[in-house]
């Protein structure tokens, strides 16, 4: 009897929880709850992987395998199925990465984003929004002290340019209307902007 091969995308998750964006392939032998496969995704990460020996590779939102790492070579993993869980996968969204309607404003849109980068999209009909809006009010707490927004839009394409009649660099994000900058602010905007994407790697790569 011929081996079921399977491949498809998905998230491993380390023992401190750490997840990342994989690719898999996994063959089942005969149809059983036990076989192996390969993973293709980030080195670190399946570095880390190896190092704690097992993790949980979810191949669908209602599909988990906790799986032992058997070899890792750079971007490359084999693996060995341990068990098998059916237990649905419950998103924790952090931020609200957009919204927006569709269908000529018949349904609405949101885009979440975990903790982990894994980003899941809701459509539901406009009218259920207009509906549920009054009681979405009631429901949330007013915050007990000023809080940071974790709603941010994430900006698709940008154009720098210089006008012929001004002495200001220019800025322009998506279709909004473009912002301009003196010299020095553009030059101190940069400085602050090669920081802060440096520190966002280093926090990326800290966490696996």
């Amino acid at each position: 009897m011929e081996d079921d091969r399977q491949k498809g995308v998905g998230y491993l998750v380390l023992r401190s929880g750490a997840s990342q964006r994989v690719e898999w392939e996994i063959e089942l032998f005969c149809g059983d709850s036990s076989g192996n496969g390969s993973l293709r995704g980030d080195e670190n990460h399946l570095a880390a992987a190896a190092e704690d020996g097992y993790a949980k590779l979810r191949l669908a939102p209602d599909h988990t395998v906790a799986i032992a790492i058997d070899n890792q070579t750079g971007a490359e993993a084999s693996f060995t199925i341990l068990l098998h869980s059916s237990v649905p996968h419950l998103f924790e969204a952090q931020t609200i990465v957009g919204s927006s309607t569709i269908l000529d404003g018949n349904q609405f849109s949101f885009q979440f984003r975990a903790a982990d980068g894994e980003q899941l999209l809701v459509i539901v009909p406009t009218i259920i929004i207009r509906d549920y809006l009054p009681s979405l009010e009631k429901a949330v707490p007013p915050a007990s002290a000023p809080t940071k927004t974790s709603f941010f839009r994430i900006v698709k394409t940008w154009a720098t340019a210089t006008p012929a009649s001004y002495p200001l660099v220019c800025m322009k994000f998506d279709d909004d209307e473009p912002v301009a900058l003196s010299p020095e602010d553009a030059r101190l905007l940069a400085a602050e902007l090669v920081d802060l994407a440096k520190e966002v790697e280093i926090r990326s790569h800290s966490a696996h």
